[in-house]
């Protein structure tokens, strides 16, 4: 098989460079040919968070807007994350 040269700009070849190799790369070339697949699955990870938090937005402007919050002080928060705390144990426990 004949060699191929192939020139990279800064961000690619800083990418592949401070990329360690696995067991199973063995040379540059490889750890070259795995990289776009590793920014795909970064792309895909920060994709589902971004659409996660905008259902998650989207809930809480519901439930503002039908009136399904409360407003606490921070000793009401910290006794409401106390009881949280409790019953996740309790429910724990129960397993």
């Amino acid at each position: 098989m004949s060699a191929k040269r192939i020139v990279l700009s800064d961000t690619p070849d800083r990418l592949i460079k401070g990329r360690h190799f696995s067991d199973n790369q063995q040379n540059i070339s490889e750890v070259a040919d795995e990289t776009p697949h590793s920014v795909e699955q970064l792309e895909a990870q920060e994709h589902l968070r971004v659409k996660t938090l905008r259902c998650a937005i989207a809930t809480g402007v519901t439930d503002l807007t039908q009136g399904r919050v409360m407003e606490i002080d921070g000793e009401q928060l910290e006794q409401l994350m106390t009881k949280i705390g409790r019953r996740v144990t309790s429910l724990s426990n129960h397993r």
